[in-house]
């Protein structure tokens, strides 16, 4: 009897969700992994383009609640 391996195809970080994969690397919730976002100035009513606040730019990040900045 031959034993087949087993394996499976590992799904684009695009397509994760938070809950699917414990501890594991997913796309920035906030981003979306475009690794910038729009900040809108209350006075001057303008928008500024930084770098991501929650990834700090990486397009990436933890789905691990316990690595989240608490504010």
């Amino acid at each position: 009897m031959e034993l087949k391996p087993l394996w499976r195809q590992i799904p684009k970080i695009e397509h994760l969700k938070l809950t699917q994969t414990p501890k594991s690397i997913v796309t920035c919730r906030v981003c979306r992994g475009q690794r910038i976002v729009a900040v809108e100035s209350s006075v001057f009513h303008t928008y500024t383009f930084k770098k991501c606040l929650l990834c700090k730019g990486t397009g990436v990040m933890s789905n691990d609640d316990g690595t989240y900045d608490r504010r």
